[in-house]
């Protein structure tokens, strides 16, 4: 059974959250410091799929009797990852330049890649940092990498317009505008470049981001290549997500 919501360290889920105070904004729930209570009087438990209410019902014969103490103390103890310091990273002395898109995972999957490997700055690189999907528009993501220590910029110069990516619907098409691409960040964007670069040499690990899965479709992997071309052996310090 796929998870309804993910955790990142401190136990936090942004999306959960969100969904809380949508609920409590509609006033199917009230909510306080401590505790939030439903209003309404439908059996949501009953709707449920068989196997989804004995989960429900495992849970609750197991932890409804927790005190918050208890429940921190077992988290610690069970599940060592959601309970570490997030801004707590490692001292880096060999440079890592990743690359990840958010197609198809949550924001706190996406964020648990981006701890799991001691990112310590977010690079956006997207024209456009608007996203329909929960987190991922600008200043949602910005917040959520602050509380997970982790510092953001936005590159909009290193974007590529929407529309050239229209009709993109085979591997030639995807050559085509990526050597397209790849001339101009040469010509036009070395000074963003440059600021990678920068960053990369003081941070040690940074992460390159826009939406595709797949890093061959999306234009980070080119501005990788480029950055490559600067510096013998750079590659080998490229690690896809």
């Amino acid at each position: 059974m796929k998870p309804s919501y993910f955790f990142v360290p401190g136990v936090i889920s942004f999306q959960a959250n969100a969904d809380r105070s949508t609920m409590a904004k509609y006033g199917f729930l009230s909510e306080s410091r401590d505790f939030w209570e439903k209003l309404d009087f439908n059996d949501y438990a009953s709707q449920l799929k068989k196997g989804e209410q004995e989960v429900l019902e495992k849970f609750l014969r197991k932890y409804s009797k927790f005190s918050n103490t208890k429940l921190l103390k077992y988290i610690k103890k069970e599940y060592p990852y959601y309970s570490r310091d997030p801004k707590f990273k490692q001292v880096h002395h060999s440079k890592k330049l990743f690359t990840i898109g958010y197609e198809g995972i949550s924001l706190e999957e996406y964020l648990n890649k981006l701890l799991e490997n001691e990112v310590s700055l977010l690079v956006d690189v997207r024209r456009n940092a608007f996203s329909m999907k929960y987190g991922f528009s600008k200043n949602q993501l910005r917040y959520a990498l602050h509380k997970m220590g982790i510092k953001y910029i936005q590159i909009s110069d290193l974007g590529i317009d929407s529309f050239k990516r229209k009709n993109l619907n085979s591997k030639k098409s995807y050559e085509k505008l990526f050597e397209e691409y790849e001339e101009r960040i040469r010509g036009n964007n070395m000074k963003e470049l440059s600021l990678i670069r920068e960053k990369l040499e003081s941070l040690k690990s940074i992460a390159l981001t826009c939406f595709e899965k797949d890093y061959n479709c999306c234009h980070r992997s080119r501005i990788a290549k480029v950055l490559s071309e600067e510096e013998p052996d750079f590659d080998k310090c490229v690690f896809h997500l």
